[in-house]
């Protein structure tokens, strides 16, 4: 049997030195990625137009039977 390729050995010894000349680009990342900011207020400001556009469907949905029962007692003030 002939082995072709690389030993084991060679084998961690290639991940390892490929580990280590990567290192110096993974921490330049992980020091952008920590000086940027979030997208929290986005995040908030799509929270808060659908909350407005939730209270202005309540609000007409609620409208229109609250007007029906006011417009019953008003004729019924007007008959006695």
């Amino acid at each position: 049997m002939n082995d072709s390729g690389p030993s084991t050995d060679s084998w961690q010894e290639l991940w390892q030195q490929a580990y280590s000349t990567a290192q110096p680009t993974l921490s330049t990342i992980r020091d952008t990625l920590g000086s940027t900011t979030s997208p929290h207020p986005r995040i908030m400001r799509v929270g808060q137009l659908d909350a407005e556009l939730l209270d202005q469907e309540l609000v007409h949905l609620l409208c229109e039977p609250l007007q029906k029962a006011l417009n019953l007692f008003n004729v019924c003030l007007h008959l006695h």
